[in-house]
């Protein structure tokens, strides 16, 4: 049996500790992203939680942690609903020392499972990435500028067009042009509970609900 726990976005809430604690028999822990802004969690506790993650990925290997859009805003150069000057100066060393040090990706891939903050659209993959290969989807092969809103190609800052990139395209996007071949695993768009359509898992839930995919079969759990 081979076990990997989903951890849904953070935005500086702590429920992933329990979480992890209730499935520490997982075989791999996949955090989706955005560790920081919130309007209720100070800027300094958004930052002891992200270093309780840190340290918690480093006392466990297969642990993956990926970049969401509010993340991505304190190491380049925009902003977003939720921005904070004061989260920016404890998040940005942070942030840009996990890039460097390899703990944090922009994706991960197990077998025909891609899990990304938001998803990854063929169009963006090809005509925005200039790739063909999803496994090239890393900080050495991208410029960090094909993260963002890439309103050359027409899209808008909500993420409701192909061209999004995989921390800002939407569901109906996401489903309209997503990569073939694989099952995609996502946060980003926020709801009280996980849904799936079209081989698209939706797991922006925290701290209602959480996935787990146990040798390829998921399984939604509560968090009580």
């Amino acid at each position: 049996m081979y076990k990997i726990l989903v951890i849904g976005d953070i935005h500086g809430h702590t429920s992933w500790k329990s979480i992890c604690e209730k499935e520490k028999d997982a075989d791999k822990v996949v955090f989706l992203g955005d560790y920081f802004d919130s309007f209720h969690i100070p800027s300094e506790d958004q930052k002891d939680n992200f270093l309780n993650i840190l340290e918690f990925k480093h006392n466990h290997p297969n642990c993956i942690l990926l970049l969401g859009n509010h993340d991505y805003h304190y190491i380049y150069n925009t902003s977003y609903s939720g921005y904070s000057y004061i989260t920016k100066s404890l998040a940005q060393p942070l942030i840009t020392k996990a890039i460097q040090d390899g703990d944090l990706n922009i994706i991960h891939i197990h077998d025909n499972i891609v899990f990304s903050h938001a998803g990854i659209s063929e169009f963006w993959l090809n005509e925005v990435a200039q790739l063909t290969d999803i496994h090239d989807i890393t900080f050495d092969k991208i410029k960090l500028s094909v993260l963002d809103w890439n309103g050359l190609y027409g899209c808008n800052p909500y993420g409701d067009t192909i061209s999004n990139s995989p921390i800002w395209i939407r569901p109906k996007s996401l489903n309209d042009n997503k990569v073939r071949d694989y099952v995609q695993v996502v946060g980003h768009t926020p709801s009280k509970k996980i849904v799936s359509h079209n081989d698209i898992w939706i797991c922006d839930t925290l701290p209602n609900e959480y996935l787990t995919i146990i040798d390829n079969e998921f399984k939604i759990n509560d968090n009580k």
